[in-house]
């Protein structure tokens, strides 16, 4: 099965330490049996909240991802919850995005087993 992930950052180096819908670019990776590869960048088309945790804001995201399987990111902000039954989000405890989607890989199964769940997806942590 072929998915896609994207990761919240803003120099396209390191996940962005603002929560993953105020990044300023989601970098799109196309993930199949060949591993993880860079397919395009997409720049955060920004939101203005009305209150912090905006359900439109939630919504906003989800159209811009809507081809997106897996969210990565350091960290979520409380739309998460509003969002998880569409995505798998995985949170980051490794800066590098390089090196985070080096050890997603060896996750395939777990990832492949929520995204098959009925309702809200399991966060998935990554640790070195």
């Amino acid at each position: 099965m072929k998915l896609k992930v994207a990761v919240g950052t803003d120099d396209n180096k390191k996940f962005t330490n603002e929560h993953f819908g105020d990044s300023k670019y989601f970098l799109i990776y196309n993930w199949d049996d060949d591993g993880i590869h860079l397919v395009e960048e997409r720049k955060n088309i920004k939101f203005d909240e009305e209150t912090h945790g905006d359900a439109k804001k939630a919504s906003h995201i989800s159209n811009q991802l809507k081809d997106v399987n897996v969210l990565m990111a350091k960290v979520f902000g409380p739309n998460i919850v509003r969002i998880r039954k569409n995505y798998v989000p995985v949170v980051s405890r490794i800066d590098i995005i390089e090196e985070a989607l080096n050890l997603l890989n060896s996750r395939k199964e777990e990832i492949l087993e929520n995204i098959e769940k009925e309702g809200d997806k399991d966060i998935i942590y990554l640790e070195k």
